[in-house]
């Protein structure tokens, strides 16, 4: 089974989550620790970071075959830097 790494765990992630968990191992990126435990109970395995923050995100590396990135941009002008940390990381 491949992992599947969910960025932004928004209304979309959470109506896709049931319908991916029987066909990979689900990943996802939360900002806010609290929203870690209805991420578990749901089956995901939640990991810590933020987007805006490059350093954490390290342990993205290598950790998934396949990223579902619904994180929205942040809103500072025509280039994403969210988007440009997660790849960075990503490779």
């Amino acid at each position: 089974m491949e992992n599947l790494l969910i960025i932004g765990c928004g209304d979309i992630a959470r109506r896709t989550i049931p319908l991916l968990s029987g066909h990979f191992k689900l990943y996802a990126l939360v900002r806010d620790p609290g929203r870690a435990a209805a991420l578990r109970s749901a089956g995901v395995t939640p990991i810590v970071g933020d987007l805006d923050q490059r350093r954490s995100l390290h342990r993205l590396a290598g950790l998934a075959q396949v990223v579902l990135h619904l994180a929205p941009p942040d809103g500072r002008g025509a280039q994403d830097g969210r988007t440009r940390n997660l790849l960075a990381v990503l490779g």
